[in-house]
């Protein structure tokens, strides 16, 4: 069920995440050209995070019309030589064409890319048709309908509808795994957790609110996300952008679990 609510929760959320007293520069990284070439495929197959990139570029890029940019904040900047040490950095310039770094005070604070590569394209539209790319992907970034013009803006305009368990549905169990088998559901934990735990989202183009309301991947976010909205704008009115909050608390998962106890697994470990 769809509940209507004000624009400036969402503001409130971004306001409370990463806090910077200075802009940071926008700038090309040459340490990107010496990276290992890795085929694309190989990539989107074994990286969960880049393959969710891949999926929103992919399809955003088509339904837009444009190179739509994809970027990630650190809620901790990092010195050059921890960034470029990260195992899923070292992947991006196999699959984006342009990749660039924001810096603040000689230290990395994110990573900006746009437009995939040729090979990424190929492999992707090969996997999809394979059914090698997670179905939660392929069902929610759309590539079916009208193209639009994506909006930039800071969503002043936009009606916001936060999603809520009415008298017919029973709350979803976090420890099915299902939950954490879904690579978007994963990413979304991690884009919250850059954002120092506050609000973690993505694009999200041209569902209508019975759509949204009919699809059960929006209910079962609501299985790690106390909180889940869904921006958009128009007459008739369709979505934009999805937005996540307030984890739930798996610290319950880790009572009781074997990880918790000492016992024997074999000579001299315990």
């Amino acid at each position: 069920m769809l509940k209507s609510i004000p624009i400036q929760i969402i503001s409130e959320l971004h306001k409370t995440g990463i806090k910077h007293t200075e802009p940071a520069s926008f700038t090309r990284f040459p340490c990107f050209e010496y990276f290992e070439k890795i085929n694309p495929r190989d990539v989107i197959l074994s990286n969960s995070s880049l393959q969710v990139l891949v999926a929103m570029a992919y399809h955003n890029d088509y339904y837009s019309g444009c190179h739509v940019p994809v970027s990630m904040q650190f809620t901790t900047p990092m010195p050059p030589i921890e960034f470029v040490s990260l195992p899923t950095i070292q992947l991006f310039p196999n699959i984006f064409k342009i990749v660039r770094v924001f810096t603040r005070d000689n230290l990395i604070s994110g990573i900006w890319t746009k437009e995939l590569t040729k090979e990424t394209i190929k492999a992707y539209e090969t996997l999809t048709e394979e059914s090698n790319i997670d179905n939660c992907l392929t069902t929610l970034f759309r590539t079916n309908n009208a193209r639009i013009q994506l909006y930039e803006d800071t969503y002043e305009n936009a009606d916001v509808y936060e999603f809520e368990w009415n008298s017919e549905q029973d709350k979803l169990d976090v420890k099915e795994p299902s939950v954490f088998k879904n690579k978007f559901f994963m990413y979304l934990l991690s884009e919250l957790s850059r954002n120092g735990n506050t609000v973690g989202g993505s694009p999200l183009q041209g569902w209508s609110k019975d759509e949204l309301d009919s699809c059960e991947y929006f209910y079962e976010l609501k299985k790690i996300f106390k909180r889940v909205f869904v921006a958009g704008r128009g007459e008739p009115w369709k979505s934009t952008h999805l937005f996540v909050s307030e984890p739930v608390d798996f610290t319950n998962l880790l009572i009781g679990s074997p990880l918790s106890h000492g016992h024997v697994i074999g000579y001299g470990y315990s």
